[in-house]
């Protein structure tokens, strides 16, 4: 039977177990965009169909991965995200504002969450003019977890 949290009008109904499958695109996502060169073009056109709508300010979260596969370790995966921002922003436009937080999956250890924050705090304020700086980080992952 599933879970439903009821609020005060009838269609406020929400079935948790949709909620939770939602967590599910990521592992397709993570399987297709693996690489350094898949990343920098996830995150370019990202930006440019924000952008298209007109959006003003934008805050991108991401959680650094490594893929052995490829040779991507999870600074290289930072760096090629800052370089899909940075090679997106001379076509958008508006003048779009981009942002990154990076974030700590639940599923990490301690040592890899500093990993992350240690990231966090070399690329802070590296994007030129403001643009694709971090200036966060961000607890993420399956709540279940």
């Amino acid at each position: 039977m599933p879970l439903y949290l009821y609020g005060r009008y009838p269609s406020s109904n929400f079935v948790l177990s949709l909620f939770f499958s939602a967590f599910e695109i990521f592992k397709v996502i993570h399987s297709v965009v693996d690489c350094e060169e898949a990343i920098v073009m996830a995150a370019c056109d990202v930006v440019k169909e924000f952008s298209a709508d007109n959006v003003q300010y934008l805050e991108l979260r991401t959680t650094p991965r490594a893929n052995t596969d490829s040779g991507m370790t999870k600074r290289s995966y930072v760096d090629a995200v800052v370089r899909g921002i940075q090679l997106a922003l001379p076509s958008c436009t508006n003048d779009i504002q981009v942002r990154l937080l990076l974030s700590i999956d639940r599923r990490q250890n301690i040592t890899e969450a500093y990993d992350t924050i240690k990231l966090a705090m070399e690329h802070r304020n590296t994007g030129g003019a403001g643009q694709a700086s971090v200036v966060g980080i961000d607890l993420s992952g399956d709540p279940m977890v």
